[in-house]
């Protein structure tokens, strides 16, 4: 989980670096609001906020981490161009 922390970090600091714009769509949410996409620093305020949360809400337990969640990614389809990462 680590791992992927960092390389979402290192996502966004790519996003930052190259004058992108970037949007965070979490898909193990049921939230349907979708901020609007984020350029220069608020892509880095953004995305140190949400990946301190799922660092801080991660599964604590073995059993945990194996549950599955509910996704539901038919409302994130729509804000993702041909081009995006997930």
């Amino acid at each position: 989980m680590l791992l992927g922390l960092w390389l979402a970090e290192a996502l966004g600091e790519l996003a930052i670096a190259a004058k992108l714009s970037a949007t965070i769509l979490p898909l193990f949410e049921s939230s349907s609001s979708v901020e609007r996409p984020a350029r220069g620093r608020a892509v880095a305020e953004r995305f140190t906020s949400f990946l301190d949360r799922v660092w801080r809400e991660r599964p604590l337990s073995e059993d945990a981490w194996h549950r599955s969640s509910p996704t539901d990614a038919s409302g994130l389809l729509r804000h993702l161009p041909p081009t995006a990462v997930v």
